[in-house]
């Protein structure tokens, strides 16, 4: 028996015995009736089980007015030996703010991303494969999954509309043409606001949009020029302040838009030649904050220094002030390692000097994967922490999920961990009602994904509440 013929053979019984572990593979969360404690996670946290399937994942998750929670996730149904050799479902689980499951939706494959209104309906962007790259489906959805409206969104732009650049790596740009075989549209980031969406979207550009109830575009506005960063090895990205990455979409109580994006020395050169001027603030490495009105019209753009985050993950604007946070990396022997927190926050119309800028340590390593307010005045960071990376090759140590908030100068006000038996993380957060914070979790995952019997043995989804983070 050759290695292959082995690794083949392992692969299926490791399948065939984590899919006959349970008679009933939505048993345990059937006989979960709402939120609750649960051992072995913190007691502060009630928390619930959302998946039937033995291996899952969690995409996103929005937050209803009434405290309900929309879960996108996925999960391999269970076929036994053929478990693996057909694609994950795709769900979008309707969690109640009590956590009593009240329905699911089967999704296609290409949903990129769901928010839910006050009336209760959902806008859902993406849908079937569109043999059209440059366009993107977009839904409006009751709660049962009925077809509101629906339409298929693009921009046909002229060439001077067409914000691509390239930038080397002595840090100089050029416009470019990229042709339309080559044009991909991207939703980046949605929010609701009200019964509207607020998106981010990414063609030829970075725009800011918002589309009604009916779907109807009301503006879209140009944010900032996509660069192509073309290099060759890891020093040349290092020195001209790649990597750094990721978005941030906020809408404030007066309906004006809000955006973060990445500012290195390279995308600031391609922004002034779009826009013909520097954005306020910061001269070094930066994120650069977008602002616009209800209508789309810009109404500032200011930069944040930003020395060593690698990427956005969460952007919040109220009541004038605002606060970003992002995964920060020290350098250990020329590499990025050793990840933290970054957090900022300001007043929109207060001195730059007065921006707060400042590292966060859990752990010593810290992955968020969603940053938010929770809370007056306070934000909370979700994520991965303590899985310990090793020098010597892709291994983990059991990891445990963390949410932890801080004030408006970044201090500490709680910390709570979710550990279980085996590798843990926060996969998705949001608020809930009256700061609480939102979460869902994976669980019972293998640290090691080069172990193979591990790999294929069950995980597990969870969704949880933390009243007071």
């Amino acid at each position: 028996m050759n290695r292959t013929t082995r690794f083949s053979l392992l692969a299926l019984l490791a399948g065939a015995s984590a899919c006959s572990e349970s008679e009933d593979p939505c048993g345990v969360r059937d006989s979960q009736p709402g939120y609750g404690e649960h051992a072995p996670f913190d007691a502060r946290a009630q928390v619930r089980r959302v998946d039937c399937g033995f291996q899952s994942s969690v995409n996103d998750l929005a937050v209803g007015a009434d405290g309900s929670v929309w879960l996108r996730r996925g999960e391999f149904e269970n076929r036994g030996e053929e478990s693996f050799f057909a694609p994950p479902l795709k769900r979008l689980t309707h969690v109640g703010g009590d956590g009593a499951i009240l329905g699911e939706l089967a999704l296609p494959d290409h949903v990129a991303r769901h928010v839910v209104h006050p009336s209760g309906e959902l806008t859902v962007f993406g849908w079937e494969k569109e043999e059209d790259v440059a366009v993107i489906q977009v839904r409006r959805l009751r709660p049962d999954g009925s077809v509101v409206t629906e339409r298929r969104f693009t921009q046909d732009l002229s060439t001077e509309q067409r914000l691509d650049f390239v930038a080397k790596a002595d840090g100089s740009v050029t416009r470019t043409t990229v042709g339309e075989a080559e044009r991909r549209a991207v939703v980046l980031l949605a929010r609701a606001d009200g019964e509207d969406t607020v998106f981010l979207w990414a063609l030829n550009g970075i725009r800011v949009g918002r589309l009604d109830a009916s779907l109807a575009t009301r503006w879209l506005s140009p944010v900032a020029p996509s660069v192509s960063l073309k290099v060759n090895t890891w020093e040349e990205m290092t020195a001209v302040g790649a990597p750094w990455v990721g978005w941030g979409l906020d809408v404030d109580e007066q309906g004006r838009a809000h955006v973060a994006t990445p500012l290195t020395g390279y995308q600031r050169r391609a922004y002034v030649d779009v826009f013909g001027r520097e954005p306020a603030g910061a001269k070094e490495r930066a994120f650069l904050l977008s602002s616009f009105s209800p209508t789309g019209e810009p109404l500032s753009a200011r930069a944040v220094a930003a020395q060593a985050p690698q990427e956005i993950v969460g952007l919040v604007v109220r009541d004038g002030a605002f606060a970003l946070g992002a995964s920060e990396r020290a350098a250990v022997g020329g590499r990025a390692e050793t990840p933290d927190l970054y957090f900022a926050s300001g007043r929109l119309d207060g001195a730059m000097q007065d921006d707060v800028v400042r590292a966060l340590d859990v752990d010593r390593d810290d992955e968020p994967t969603a940053f938010f307010a929770c809370g007056q005045g306070r934000y909370c960071f979700a994520g991965h922490t303590a899985f310990e990376p090793q020098k010597t090759g892709p291994a983990w140590s059991e990891g445990k999920g963390f949410l932890l908030s801080v004030d408006a100068r970044g201090e500490q006000q709680g910390l709570t961990f979710l550990a279980g038996q085996r590798d843990t993380r926060v996969a998705a957060a949001g608020e809930g009602p009256e700061g609480s914070v939102v979460f869902a979790f994976i669980t019972n995952e293998p640290p090691d994904l080069a172990r193979v019997r591990n790999h294929l043995k069950n995980n597990e989804t969870w969704l949880g509440r933390l009243d007071h983070p």
